[in-house]
């Protein structure tokens, strides 16, 4: 099996059934329905060709490094002292319906 990168834009115009084209595989001319054909007839695996960027410090998620950067400056601010570092982390465990445990040790890296 195969695997094959898919943009949300590709995914938009299949949608819109506007996926057409010559098959690479098999060489067959399709005018839309290009995707069907690829995961019915060369069980090719689509996956997402869009770029996700994750927080280390908790679960956050978003498809911008600017996204990220502005996440990373309002709830993990790294000029303050341990005390808001540790209202960020639990701001953001509580965000994430998750509780921050007395005994959990925090580590900060400057």
């Amino acid at each position: 099996m195969s695997h094959g990168l898919v943009t949300s834009d590709l995914l938009s115009k299949a949608q819109r059934r506007e996926d057409g084209g010559r098959c690479k595989h098999c060489s067959k001319q399709y005018a839309f329905n290009m995707l069907q054909h690829l995961v019915a007839e060369h069980q090719v695996k689509l996956c997402s060709a869009e770029i996700m960027y994750s927080c280390d410090v908790c679960s956050f998620k978003c498809a911008s490094y600017q996204l990220l950067e502005n996440h990373l400056s309002t709830v993990h601010p790294k000029n303050g002292g341990m005390g808001e570092n540790d209202r960020a982390r639990t701001k953001c465990l509580q965000s994430n319906g998750a509780d921050a445990d007395k005994d959990d040790e925090i580590v900060t890296l400057d």
